[in-house]
């Protein structure tokens, strides 16, 4: 069977599917799902829409706790729609929704709890999808040893809530960082860290940053993508939102399209594509048909940023915040 260092690196589109308050109220539901406006969608179906032209699959973490403030027809219709379009259904958990959470952080609620939370989000989706979830991504990355411990009760396969030296990471605390981009496992669950490289680092000061759509230029991917791959990473995640596509205007009265990062999306697809990497692309579900718990040449790699790009972040935060 060939080992994790001789496969091709595997390509995660990874889409957090969700809403949040907006001046402490949540928008309608169909503003950070759909983003129906005058010329087009923006939201959940334009990602499917560029992902198909593509012939690539993306891995929706669907927020089903949504629910609680929505109601349960427009969440469960959103994850049919996802599925019936091919692309794959997962398991996201934002537990502020939730009328017994204090700090909105999963890791904070006892094993007990969390085990229920877990086992009421993958409920929905097997019954709505006809399949039950294999992989989870908390909120906010608020993960714990606890969440394993209730993904395993629950028969999950992958997590992907680590992220390195992240503040909400109950994970990468407890396991010290020793990993930042290495896939691992915590007892049966694979773990597939959030994929992060170097912005900065220096004497006293060092900050990583997650291969976002939103977040990243196009020169900081173009940099970072072929240092992965020629470390042969097994996974590379590529972030994206539900409302990646869309801004909120100044005053929040409504949003409007990021044509820029949509045009971002795009160029990352199509150099990947193109580069003749040996690459492939996987959605969740295929990284947990496919584990394999014994792989002791995993190996962790994380690049850094040549200096010269981070102006072109600097240049994307200004334009892009220019509403």
């Amino acid at each position: 069977m060939t080992g994790a260092a001789e496969r091709p690196t595997q390509f995660i589109i990874t889409v957090d599917t969700e809403t949040y308050a907006i001046n402490n109220a949540p928008p309608a539901f169909q503003t950070n799902i759909y983003a129906d406006l005058p010329d087009g969608s923006f939201g959940v179906q334009r990602i499917m829409d560029i992902c198909n032209r593509h012939n690539v699959k993306a891995t929706f973490f669907v927020d089903v706790y949504m629910h609680h403030h929505y109601g349960r027809n427009p969440v469960r219709d959103l994850c049919r729609k996802i599925d019936d379009g091919g692309h794959d259904v997962q398991l996201h958990t934002h537990t502020s929704w939730l009328p017994d959470s204090v700090s909105g952080r999963l890791c904070d609620f006892s094993l007990e709890r969390q085990i229920e939370i877990v086992a009421e989000g993958k409920n929905l989706i097997r019954d709505w999808t006809g399949k039950a979830p294999v992989a989870f991504r908390a909120g906010a990355y608020s993960a714990n040893l606890d969440t394993i411990t209730a993904l395993e009760q629950n028969q999950f396969t992958v997590d992907s809530s680590y992220f390195a030296f992240h503040a909400n990471c109950g994970l990468s605390q407890q396991l010290k960082n020793e990993s930042i981009n290495k896939p691992f496992y915590i007892g049966n669950i694979l773990e597939v860290p959030i994929t992060c490289y170097w912005l900065a680092r220096g004497i006293g000061y060092q900050k990583l940053s997650k291969l976002d759509i939103n977040a990243c230029s196009s020169a900081e991917m173009s940099d970072i993508v072929p240092k992965l791959v020629r470390a042969k990473m097994e996974y590379v995640i590529l972030f994206l939102h539900s409302f990646s596509f869309i801004r909120w205007k100044r005053n929040f009265t409504g949003v409007v399209p990021n044509h820029r990062a949509m045009e971002r999306f795009e160029v990352l697809l199509q150099s990947i594509s193109k580069a003749g990497y040996g690459t492939r692309f996987s959605t969740m579900a295929e990284v947990a048909a496919g584990t394999i718990k014994e792989q002791p040449d995993r190996t962790d790699f994380v690049p850094s940023l040549r200096t010269s790009n981070i102006l072109p972040r600097a240049f994307l935060r200004l334009v892009e915040s220019n509403r």
